[in-house]
């Protein structure tokens, strides 16, 4: 692997090639991260400094150095811990403005996602935001299957996090990629492809000692949310009480009284948007898990990047009986050291 500080052309700056130890892992449906540790000396301080991007060249998703920290070390030069994370974070760094829809406009969840990614950071003022907002050399494509269509309500808060709600209900994801051929960065909001034919075997040692986990214990399926002004209920699949009832039903309670609508008052439907938010992202944290952790051979005639890719679905055929299970690739990594020079991905198994 060659890893490369980008220049602020986006063009590859620098060789990094000299490093002792490199995590980098990349993600579907969340920001992904990386492990920086060599020598710190004095040319790798001036130049790998927190904003600065990085890339190397199995990968065309850049990350962005966040911190650097120099460790005293007694025997030789100290060594440089860099961390960072993907550039998918600079959607953290804007806001969603409270824009009202016309009533007879219609969006995809992943249409109106695109929507605003292009109207704050990409053009930049064209319909929802201030100049100021853009980021140069930047573009968005949407080419997710979501094909649902409604009219939205007026959003309000962090940019990312409007974003990830939205494409949730979509299944789909964004992430921000780099072109060497054209230097920019590229916004695509995508889904996973179901590939059929991509199925790992323990028998053919394709896939590495499998495990399995079932688990109800954090699963709950209806939320009872607490506010200043009362009370609000939440099913995770659907409204209806007479499905969730009986042993089916497992509740659970968040209490947001702490929440002053008087911080919200600037912007209309702000304070109830936010409980709303808050409430349906708890709630999709309290999962049934079920989920199967392995390793795939790194010389298996699958490889990532060309017969699968993150938030795809293949099959595992493991050792506890000749089913083929689905799974969805939810991260990707690569691991350097001394002792190790690796790369996986990691999985779970998908809902039917």
């Amino acid at each position: 692997m060659k890893l490369y500080a980008l220049s602020t052309s986006w063009r590859r700056q620098r060789l990094i090639d000299a490093f002792d130890s490199l995590i980098w892992t990349e993600r579907f449906d969340d920001h992904g991260d990386f492990e920086l540790k060599m020598r710190a000396t004095r040319d790798m301080k001036n130049l790998l400094t927190p904003g600065t991007f990085m890339i190397h060249d199995e990968t065309i998703e850049p990350q962005i150095i966040e911190t650097v920290q120099i460790v005293p070390n007694q025997q030789s030069v100290p060594t440089m811990v860099v961390k960072g994370r993907s550039a998918t974070t600079l959607l953290e760094q804007r806001c969603t403005p409270a824009i009202k829809m016309p009533e007879n406009e219609t969006h995809s969840y992943a249409g109106y996602a695109m929507m605003l990614i292009d109207g704050v950071i990409v053009t930049g003022g064209a319909w929802v935001s201030t100049s100021s907002d853009r980021i140069p050399s930047t573009s968005i494509k949407n080419v997710s299957s979501d094909a649902s269509r409604q009219n939205f309500e007026p959003r309000w808060g962090v940019l990312y996090d409007d974003v990830q709600d939205l494409l949730r209900n979509a299944n789909s994801a964004i992430k921000c990629t780099f072109g060497e051929e054209s230097p920019r960065l590229r916004f695509r909001i995508f889904d996973g492809t179901d590939r059929k034919n991509v199925v790992f075997r323990t028998r053919d040692d394709s896939l590495i000692s499998p495990s399995y986990l079932e688990s109800n214990k954090a699963f709950k399926n209806v939320l009872y949310t607490k506010f200043k002004s009362g009370t609000r209920k939440y099913h995770k699949l659907n409204d209806d009480d007479e499905v969730d009832s009986g042993l089916d039903r497992r509740v659970a309670f968040l209490d947001l009284t702490s929440l002053d609508p008087n911080d919200y008052k600037d912007v209309p439907g702000a304070y109830s948007l936010t409980i709303d938010r808050m409430s349906k992202r708890y709630l999709r944290s309290l999962n049934y898990i079920n989920a199967i952790d392995g390793t795939f051979n790194e010389e298996s005639r699958y490889q990532y990047g060309k017969s699968y890719f993150l938030g795809d679905r293949v099959y595992l055929q493991g050792e506890f009986d000749d089913a083929k299970v689905p799974v969805v690739i939810k991260e990707f990594i690569w691991s350097i050291s001394p002792n190790e020079d690796r790369s996986y991905p990691t999985f779970e198994v998908a809902s039917v």
